[in-house]
């Protein structure tokens, strides 16, 4: 099996390629420019969190302690929450 390169060899397809400019250096400056935002937006997103309050409007403490007595089976403020809940509800406090 041979692999016909004449294709490349026509004068309009090396004139394209001449033609078009070469946006290496373009695509390498907005790469490093746009690395560190990216990398800063990653960090904040995946980051613990740092906040006195949730969504909820509940204290963290508050947050973290219900997570223990739900035997940190929830994995989500919000399941943290609902499973609080039910097992209040099933079991009372």
């Amino acid at each position: 099996m041979s692999i016909d390169l004449s294709v490349t060899n026509k004068p309009a397809v090396q004139k394209k390629a001449e033609e078009e400019p070469d946006n290496r250096e373009q695509i390498r400056d907005f790469v490093q420019k746009a690395a560190p935002q990216k990398a800063e937006r990653a960090r904040k997103k995946h980051a613990p969190v740092q906040r006195k309050m949730c969504s909820f409007m509940i204290p963290v403490p508050l947050l973290e302690e219900l997570d223990r007595f739900c035997e940190k089976k929830a994995q989500t403020r919000s399941g943290i929450i609902n499973l609080a809940i039910v097992k209040i509800l099933e079991d009372g406090l």
